[in-house]
């Protein structure tokens, strides 16, 4: 049987981005999310112009844990620094994503 070729994806696309666990974000990280979240409960919402907002559907609990300051992977310094992590809801790291990743 013939193999496949590779689909053109066009000019249009982006890279594709590593997987999480390629990211540093596997077992490790994972087990360190459950310990902070039973910590930090609360969402920390997300600083927009110098000001403290959370998204509209925010539950006001943290399910997810935030790196402050973007970093580069788990090789970063910043990336297992507690100072540099916050709680958000699901709903306030989206928007969070939407303003970094999108202006």
């Amino acid at each position: 049987m013939p193999k496949a070729t590779p689909t053109y994806r066009g000019p249009h696309t982006t890279p594709r981005r590593p997987t999480s666990c390629a990211r540093g974000y596997g077992r490790k990280w994972q087990q360190y999310s459950r310990q902070y979240l039973a910590v930090h409960t609360r969402c920390a919402g997300v600083l927009i112009q110098g000001e403290r907002v959370h998204a509209a559907s925010c539950s006001g609990a943290a399910e997810c844990v935030d790196h402050v300051n973007a970093v580069r992977g788990a090789d970063d310094v910043r990336f297992w620094e507690e100072r540099n992590h916050q709680g958000l809801s699901r709903a306030c790291n989206s928007l969070k994503r939407q303003k970094v990743d999108h202006g």
